[in-house]
């Protein structure tokens, strides 16, 4: 969501910046990435499929699972986070994210 600022497990994110920052920490977030994590936060705490996912960041062209895979596990490690929490086989969810403002 275009001029959004998102909270994430102590992170803010800033979705036109493709940044988190936390205290002194400021990270680059690759833009599918950026778009997976702030698809999740959307979500509002609810379960998305993965296949939802893969066509929300990667629209028509379908990368293999092991892409998501990676994806989710770089996301993880840049935030040292495990409030990105996996659904087995079937897909993920965040615990505690939310939009705290929004320019539109």
């Amino acid at each position: 969501m275009r001029g959004a600022i998102y909270h994430f497990d102590g992170w803010t994110i800033n979705y036109d910046f493709l940044t988190a920052s936390k205290g002194d920490e400021c990270l680059s977030i690759a833009p599918k990435e950026m778009d997976a994590l702030i698809y999740l936060i959307e979500s509002d705490g609810s379960m998305v499929y993965r296949e939802d996912i893969i066509l929300q960041v990667w629209g028509k062209l379908i990368p293999t699972d092991h892409a998501l895979d990676n994806m989710i596990y770089k996301i993880r490690s840049k935030l040292k986070t495990s409030a990105l929490k996996t659904v087995n086989k079937r897909g993920y969810y965040v615990k505690g994210g939310y939009i705290v403002s929004c320019d539109e």
